[in-house]
């Protein structure tokens, strides 16, 4: 958390910048369902659903649901649903279009059937660290990727933004993010009209999620060598990911830096000691320190408290034996209030990003001038929610059931 630098006006002015370019529309074949637990039958969300051998792809929402356009040449390949700690799953495309429900099962590891060893955590994280060069991109990609932020004031909604975007990531030879960058492609948004639900805030996150938050490319947001004495690493049961043994590590904070630190797990693949995700929440301990770190500009007289601050990143191997990143979960939960006000209000701050396609070994990066700076603001050319159609033929995260519900009430 040293240099999140990349701010976002909430509340007030929370969307994003950029006009429709170019982006590549999938047409073709519209794979849909729900992914369940084949035991409880409830919904997965965060699943991963993409084409098998193949750079397509999305994730479930939180109610399971998921929806995935895939071209008409791909119609003889299968869709591959993955899940930590599950089995995958894999269903021929023709059979998958016209699947309501899809099943996962929870994976069974058994210590005896791994061909790994049971090591010590730090000398795992620092392996995997060394390793990042032979396990992540080697080559400048162009990630596509679909973009997700809300607000909700207390539990009703009061902005949504979405947004394809495009995203030039250099090789991961050297720990650096400076010269990866973010475009807006084709974004909207919907906001209440009430005054009482606006609020000029201005904290740290917005559409450059897929280069900020990349802690295997950027150490300045988590995870460097030098860092690691300021935790206590634990192993825990190994889970199964993508078909592959995974350690789970937990890290606790020990000491105490000029930036706070993380708590949380952090998960590796067993046999090629790449980082394959992360599930984290900011140390809260010392509150002042945090909120320094996140809050960039509010209101005189405004009091604003840190409730959570919570981060996932995940990632997936390709066919080419590279890991990729595939998701990043950024959720905020805080309060504010107006001195000599007697209640508080509550808010909640949701970005999510899915890599929905890549491209690989594309050399060009993003132009300074197209790419999307810290100090742009997305809403400013993002266009109004009202065309029912606006994402047809893209792969997007599909809305929850609430979410849909809470954008009609938006609209009206």
């Amino acid at each position: 958390m040293r240099q999140m630098i990349c701010a976002i006006l909430i509340l007030w002015v929370l969307a994003g910048a950029g006009v429709p370019l170019h982006a590549q529309v999938c047409e073709g074949i519209v794979v849909s369902g729900v992914v369940k637990d084949a035991k409880s039958k409830k919904p997965v969300a965060n699943a991963n659903v993409g084409v098998d051998g193949h750079n397509i792809g999305t994730i479930t929402n939180a109610d399971g649901a998921f929806s995935l356009t895939v071209p008409d040449s791909l119609a003889n390949e299968a869709i591959v649903i993955s899940m930590l700690g599950y089995s995958n799953a894999s269903l021929p495309i023709a059979k998958a279009a016209g699947q309501s429900a899809i099943m996962l099962e929870r994976a069974s590891m058994l210590l005896g059937e791994m061909i790994v060893y049971w090591g010590n955590p730090d000398d795992i994280i620092r392996q995997a660290l060394r390793k990042i060069p032979n396990n992540y991109p080697q080559t400048r990609d162009r990630l596509s990727v679909f973009y997700r932020e809300t607000i909700q004031k207390g539990k009703k909604y009061t902005e949504v933004s979405e947004a394809i975007m495009g995203v030039s990531k250099s090789a991961y030879r050297m720990r650096t993010p400076g010269n990866d960058r973010a475009q807006v492609l084709k974004a909207r948004k919907i906001m209440s009209q009430n005054a009482s639900d606006t609020l000029a805030v201005k904290i740290t996150g917005g559409p450059n999620l897929s280069i900020m938050l990349d802690f295997v490319k950027n150490p300045d947001f988590f995870l460097s060598e030098t860092e690691l004495d300021a935790y206590e690493l634990k192993m825990e049961p190994m889970v199964e990911f993508d078909g592959r043994p995974q350690y789970a590590i937990s890290i606790k904070p020990v000491q105490k830096l000029s930036y706070p630190l993380m708590q949380g797990i952090v998960y590796v693949d067993a046999q090629e000691l790449a980082f394959t995700r992360a599930e984290l929440d900011l140390d809260l301990s010392d509150k002042a320190l945090a909120v320094k770190t996140i809050l960039r500009k509010k209101p005189a007289g405004l009091r604003f408290s840190l409730q959570k601050v919570g981060f996932t990143v995940a990632y997936r191997q390709g066919s080419d034996g590279m890991t990729y990143l595939s998701y990043i979960k950024n959720e905020m939960r805080f309060k504010c209030d107006w001195k000599r006000r007697l209640f508080a209000s509550g808010y909640t701050a949701v970005a999510e990003m899915v890599t929905v396609d890549r491209e690989v070994g594309v050399a060009d990066n993003i132009s300074r001038s197209d790419a999307f700076r810290s100090n742009d603001a997305f809403s400013d050319k993002a266009l109004l929610f009202w065309d029912p159609d606006f994402w047809k033929g893209y792969n997007i995260i599909e809305p929850t059931e609430s979410l849909e519900k809470a954008i009609s009430r938006l609209r009206k």
